[in-house]
């Protein structure tokens, strides 16, 4: 049998020492050989993570209309699209 360990502790496995602290508890419990990297910092991944988000944001997207759409909402003269159902 095997057991599911959940938490609604919103960004507690955030924490590198807490995240360690509870992979080595799980291990141990399992019998599983665990060593945890010790040079894995959440804060420093997501960062890095964030960053490869923004370049392809950047890439990818025409970043001067969607700060037009932001700010100014959507324009007026567009098309109005009619959307018929058909029936399933």
């Amino acid at each position: 049998m095997h057991a599911t360990l959940g938490t609604s502790w919103h960004g507690l496995l955030e924490h590198d020492e807490a995240r360690r602290a509870l992979l080595r508890w799980v291990a141990t419990r399992r019998a599983i050989p665990f060593a945890p990297a010790a040079t894995l910092c959440f804060a420093d991944e997501r960062e890095r993570q964030l960053d490869v988000l923004g370049d392809l944001i950047e890439q990818h997207l025409d970043t001067d209309r969607l700060r037009a759409l932001i700010e100014r909402g959507v324009p007026t003269d567009l098309p109005d699209l009619l959307l018929e159902r058909a029936p399933c």
